[in-house]
């Protein structure tokens, strides 16, 4: 039985929000956590056969999020990045909107940046040591590629252990191969 009376509500809070049962909801906030990164495990969706589709970061580990224009990958993303936030810092690149997906939840951000400047800097910031469990979510990975030396600090990011979710539309022709073999993949949108 849960004693912490946070946890379970924030239990009911995602039963609600993702329509998943109370007892998931629950494992999902008290399951399996990579002890390198400590960031929690996520709640992506539900798959075609209706099971729950779980992401749990570890170290090193990449997540690429793809889909269509107005497939919903920048609000999967939003809600990945404030459930993370909760336990991590939540650092948070989108160049190609100026962060308008994430305005909403910028206060629970470790950062937002929409430069190319700021996310080049906010990369290679990451590499150094840190005291907190960290994550990074690149909105539109497309807009990041033009950026020089972006790539090569994106690798030595994700060499460093922090866990990355990307979405794109075609992510795997622009992320560096290393970071692909190692990546998880889920593609969103329409089926009709």
């Amino acid at each position: 039985m849960v004693k912490n009376r946070a946890l379970k509500r924030d239990a009911r809070i995602i039963k609600a929000s993702s329509g998943i049962t109370y007892p998931r909801a629950l494992d999902l906030l008290t399951g399996p956590v990579d002890k390198d990164t400590l960031v929690p495990s996520l709640f992506l969706g539900y798959g075609a056969d209706g099971g729950n589709i779980i992401h749990r970061p570890g170290k090193s580990n990449v997540l690429v999020i793809g889909g269509y224009t107005g497939s919903g990958k920048s609000v999967l993303m939003n809600r990945l990045a404030n459930e993370a936030a909760d336990t991590a810092s939540v650092h948070v690149i989108d160049v190609a909107k100026q962060g308008t997906d994430y305005r909403g939840i910028q206060d629970s951000l470790a950062s937002l940046e929409t430069t190319a400047a700021g996310a080049l800097e906010r990369v290679r910031t990451l590499t150094a040591p840190r005291n907190t469990p960290s994550i990074i979510f690149i909105d539109y990975f497309r807009d990041t590629e033009d950026i020089p030396g972006f790539l090569e600090s994106l690798e030595a990011l994700s060499a460093s252990g922090v866990p990355i979710v990307v979405g794109s539309q075609m992510p795997y022709r622009t992320l560096p191969a290393a970071l692909m073999e190692r990546a998880d993949r889920v593609l969103i949108g329409n089926t009709d």
